[in-house]
Parts: structure tokens; C-alpha cells; sequence
């Protein structure tokens, strides 16, 4: 059976999603250059020193909200949004791959809550897709729905160990040393989403050639 990437819902939801977050990004970053270019334009006609200081000082928490809280925010939400596709995307590869391959369909949610587990059950059990989940591509993912988690449960505080491991070696990512919360870099969610379609793609290849 020739099985391919047959799924665009899931790659139009991934591929809107990448164009919201790079799009984003850009108009946080050129915000906060704008609002630097006023502050220091202002400050420019304030001729005593101490007051220029008073001013900068004074709009100090415009900037940090542009070029750190803000940042900081979308991204949060961009992993929360990547990870809300995931499971939908992989509920409906579910769906698609037991029509394709004739498997009847008893997919439920599984007891841990979320539809990703559920569908991992179904994916490796019913339709013979095994591999897939030693790639680097479902580590990614697995400890996204963590960062998620904390991020729902724990307003973005990082308390398990396992995590916290993964974190310290992953490029884009950090935890904040005073208040313990994941700290996200700019190129972690464009990375993130690439290593989510090749999860997809490799899923459905997987698929092509496995006997339930």
C-alpha cells in the first residue's frame, strides 16, 4: 500500500502555524526597535543628565515588556498552539491510516489525558507503527507536552528533574534562575515545528510499510 504525507490538514495547521510564529517574531522585534528609536530620540532634547537618566529609567518597563516579556509570551503560546495540532493532527493521521488500511476504528483517550498518548497506543498497537518513537523527532515532542504542562499547571515553572535535564541540553531553551520558570530563545519554535512535520512525515512512511 503506497502511503504517503497524505495529511494536509496537519500540514496546512503546521505550516499556518510557522507562518503566525515567524510572523510575529518579526513584528515583536521591529516594535521594540521603534520604541528604542522614540525613547532615545526623546532623550536626546533632555539636557540635564539626571532627568535624561529619570527618563530612561522611567521607560525602562516599555522596553523590557517589547524586547522580554512580550517574546516571551508568543512563544509560550506558540508552544501551547504547536502542541494542540499535535494532538488533533495525530488523531486525524489515526483516522486516516485505519481507513487506508482497513483497521477498525477504537481510538479513545487515553488515561493520561491527552489525545497524543492515546493516538500513540493506537498508532504503534493497531497500525504497526513502532519505530517512530525512539527518533529524535518524538523526544522533542514528549518533552513539549511536558513544557506545556508546566506552562498550563505550573505557570511555565519547571519542577521535574527529567525535564530540567532535557532543557540544560537543548539549543534555544533555558530555565530562569531566579524564578525557576522555562525561558524560551527565538529559533526554538521554527526549529520545533520542523522537527514536528518530520515526526508527520516519518510517521506516514512508517506506516507505508508496516503490517498491524
Amino acid at each position: 500500500m503506497n502511503i504517503r504525507f497524505n495529511a494536509p490538514w496537519v500540514a496546512l495547521g503546521l505550516s499556518l502555524l510557522e507562518d503566525h510564529v515567524t510572523e510575529t517574531e518579526r513584528l515583536i522585534k521591529e516594535e521594540a526597535i521603534k520604541i528604542r528609536k522614540e525613547i532615545d530620540a526623546v532623550a536626546l532634547a533632555i539636557a540635564d543628565k539626571d532627568v535624561r537618566d529619570e527618563y530612561y529609567s522611567f521607560s525602562g518597563d516599555d522596553v523590557w515588556k517589547m524586547e522580554e516579556y512580550f517574546p516571551q509570551l508568543h512563544r509560550a503560546s506558540g508552544l501551547i498552539s504547536i502542541m494542540s495540532t499535535i494532538d488533533a493532527g495525530l488523531l486525524d493521521v489515526c483516522r486516516y491510516l485505519a481507513l487506508k488500511k482497513n483497521v477498525p476504528q477504537t481510538l479513545t483517550r487515553n488515561r493520561r489525558g491527552s489525545d497524543v498518548w492515546g493516538a500513540k497506543e493506537f498508532l504503534n498497537d493497531r497500525l504497526g507503527v513502532r519505530n517512530v518513537w525512539g527518533d529524535a523527532s518524538w523526544e522533542a515532542i514528549r518533552f513539549g507536552i511536558m513544557i506545556r504542562n508546566a506552562l498550563v499547571h505550573e505557570s511555565g515553572v519547571v519542577t521535574k528533574d527529567e525535564l530540567k535535564e532535557y532543557i540544560s541540553r537543548t539549543a534555544g531553551l533555558a530555565i530562569d534562575a531566579a524564578t525557576g520558570k522555562v525561558v524560551f530563545e527565538e529559533g526554538y519554535l521554527p526549529r520545533l515545528l520542523g522537527t514536528v512535520k518530520q515526526f508527520f512525515s516519518s510517521v506516514m512512511e512508517e506506516a507505508a510499510l508496516a503490517q498491524p
